[in-house]
């Protein structure tokens, strides 16, 4: 088995209370069956809190007050469950976020979903080109190894540094077989605002594809962060190509070609809009991207079926 995940994911630390975008704000956080059972049976006044926070059903999962916070986090922004227990006594998502895992016979794959910010943060400083590290206790079977191999073809071309962006994004397409239908970055954009928005402000950001976008102003200014759509191609690829063992590979290829190519149309619309784009504003469209897009099952099973 081997067990894989990007080199710079050791260097992830969780912001915490500094978050701005606090994980047990607005999401209903599922408990695993394990975790549920150890609340059931924690002792005292806090395990009665602890069970007074939890909604039943299956699975069962903490409830939301009306500002949508989770019942066990604090005024500070910090998890009682864990000031009191420990990080050990957190539910699976709670110790686990952002994390996502791709599974493949014989190997796991571990990656930071965007999501979080600071995980989008990390992402988008990386200047090298992104490796995966991890251990290897036996070699994966056959059917791994061919779909690894076709894999690295696409990452090769993703950080082709002799291509520009939009080359390696058509490189990529060719070689999996991939196409995108004929749409301005416009009528994307109206596609994507079609679907559920998980987030306020999501549609509005979209918006800002209707109005006239200086294209040539932002390829001149965003070549000094070039890297960063190479991180996001590599990112999407990494997250996304082979999340179904190998089925509808040709739709995931475009998936991350077209997630990169909007997010990128979206740093234009926002530039010529407020005349410049900074850092932060570039990791809070990635965020927002992956918060709207790639954390909504139904979202992305729209989204692929289009391009399939």
């Amino acid at each position: 088995m081997s067990e894989m995940y990007p080199a710079y994911c050791g260097a992830f630390r969780c912001t915490a209370g500094a978050c701005r975008h606090n994980c047990c704000i607005g999401w209903e956080i599922d408990i695993d069956d394990t975790s549920a059972a150890r609340y059931a049976a924690l002792p005292g006044a806090f395990g009665e809190r602890v069970r007074a926070a939890i909604e039943p059903g299956k699975p069962p999962h903490f409830r939301l007050d009306g500002a949508e916070r989770c019942a066990m986090l604090r005024e500070d922004n910090l998890c009682e469950m864990q000031r009191t227990l420990g990080e050990s006594a957190l539910c699976d998502i709670c110790r686990d976020h952002p994390r996502y895992r791709v599974f493949l016979p014989g190997r796991t794959e571990t990656g930071l979903g965007l999501c979080c910010e600071e995980a989008a943060r990390l992402l988008l400083a990386q200047t090298e080109k992104a490796t995966l590290c991890g251990t290897v206790s036996e070699a994966p079977p056959r059917e791994t190894v061919e779909l690894l191999l076709f894999r690295q073809k696409l990452l090769d071309a993703a950080q082709d540094r002799r291509l520009s962006p939009g080359g390696r994004m058509q490189k990529i397409l060719t070689l999996s077989g991939a196409s995108l239908p004929r749409r301005t970055a416009r009528a994307w954009a109206a596609f994507f605002a079609s679907l559920e928005a998980l987030e306020p402000g999501w549609t509005e950001t979209l918006s800002k594809l209707d109005k006239p976008v200086d294209y040539a102003g932002f390829r001149a200014v965003s070549a000094a962060w070039e890297t960063e759509y190479e991180q996001l191609l590599v990112y999407f690829l990494l997250r996304h190509l082979l999340a179904d063992e190998g089925r509808g590979t040709a739709q995931r290829a475009a998936f991350a070609v077209l997630s990169t190519a909007m997010l990128y149309a979206l740093g234009a619309a926002a530039r010529t809009e407020n005349g410049a784009l900074t850092f932060g504003e570039r990791v809070e469209l990635a965020r927002l991207w992956s918060a709207n897009v790639e954390y909504s099952e139904e979202n992305m099973r729209a989204v692929l079926d289009e391009l399939t």
